[in-house]
């Protein structure tokens, strides 16, 4: 079983700006509350983090994790988990289209998970933590969406049920 959550933006900045964002994993604990701590273990050609390890508390949810990144250019980066103390998988990738002088930001997740589990835990997570957990990243988006100091046009979110 996959849980999956997709989210959208429009942002009033182009794709390199909002790449940019992406790609500075150790200002992450800055806005996103949960993410306690980032170290970028490896770098690609382009300067942009290729392994990067997360420190994550969420309440009930903790976890210290590392992913990897698929740079493309400014167009797109995908990742997948490396290893995790609690998760089993995970892979998701940010999508970015112009959208004439703004940016349509798509991020989508799936998270495999084993018979019983949810969001590709090694342990059950119980239900009433999925809606708090979908509440962190909605906020979590609003604080991104901060940084470019300009509201969306456009925004939507796709949650697991």
């Amino acid at each position: 079983m996959a849980d999956q959550a997709r989210s959208s933006i429009t942002v009033d900045a182009d794709k390199s700006a909002v790449m940019a964002v992406i790609a500075d994993f150790e200002a992450y604990p800055q806005w996103a509350s949960m993410i306690k701590s980032v170290t970028v273990e490896e770098t690609g050609a382009d300067g942009r983090g290729s392994q990067v390890t997360f420190t994550m508390d969420a309440g009930m949810l903790s976890d210290t994790y590392t992913l990897a990144y698929d740079w493309q250019g400014d167009d797109r980066v995908d990742w997948h988990l490396v290893k995790s103390k609690t998760m089993k998988s995970q892979q998701g990738a940010y999508i970015l289209d112009d959208a004439g002088g703004s940016t349509n930001a798509l991020s989508k997740s799936s998270d495999t998970s084993a018979a019983g589990s949810r969001f590709g835990r090694a342990t059950a997570v119980p239900g009433a933590t999925i809606p708090a957990t979908a509440r962190e990243i909605i906020a979590t988006t609003t604080r991104a969406r901060r940084l470019f100091m300009v509201p969306p046009t456009r925004f939507t979110t796709h949650l697991p049920r």
